[in-house]
């Protein structure tokens, strides 16, 4: 490339000496076409290996598992395929939250993904105990302050195979919240 540039534009070339400048612009514009073609055709693209929806409200006053599929299958958990080991997947987990106390009192999100194998449940990073999802809002004894919140994590699958995963909410202290309008995607 830097070859065609230097006979574009130095009177030594010998192959294509240019002189015309609309010439130099077709080249130039030929060679910029064919270039970004080329960044185009090689855009990354994700495969997605499960995604579900709850719109079903959830609360507690404590840790617990969320219902992930709702109507469809209920259940906390659950499963998704990946064809070969260390499989690097990425699992977003969308929902509207709120959680009654003041500014202090959180409500943290931790995905678990248990794989395939003798490996068991491992926490998804950055999701965890310090993974703050909501907060309380100040206001005492209302649970109000709603908003949309997403944890995103990344994790490299060890096993191929059928791999678990389940999402728990974790208020700290210890206090009433509630979830609705979930969306998890996995894909990798």
């Amino acid at each position: 490339m830097i070859t065609l540039f230097y006979f574009l534009y130095n009177d030594e070339g010998k192959n294509m000496n240019i002189r015309s400048i609309n010439k130099k612009m077709r080249y130039l514009g030929s060679l910029t076409a064919i270039l970004g073609f080329g960044l185009i055709a090689n855009t990354a693209n994700a495969d997605l290996l499960f995604a579900t929806q709850n719109n079903s409200p959830q609360n507690a006053a404590a840790a617990r598992d969320l219902d992930l599929n709702g109507p469809q299958a209920g259940g906390q958990t659950i499963t998704f395929n990946t064809s070969r080991p260390n499989t690097l997947i990425r699992v977003i987990f969308n929902a509207v939250g709120a959680r009654l106390g003041n500014f202090s009192a959180t409500l943290g999100s931790t995905i678990f993904i248990d794989p395939a194998g003798p490996t068991g449940p491992t926490v998804c990073p950055p999701s965890g105990s310090n993974n703050v999802f909501v907060s309380g809002n100040g206001t005492p004894n209302v649970l109000d302050g709603w908003v949309s919140a997403v944890t995103q994590c990344t994790y490299t699958v060890p096993t191929a195979g059928v791999h678990q995963l389940r999402v728990r909410m974790i208020p700290t202290p210890a206090g009433q919240w509630q979830i609705d309008d979930i969306s998890l995607v996995i894909d990798r």
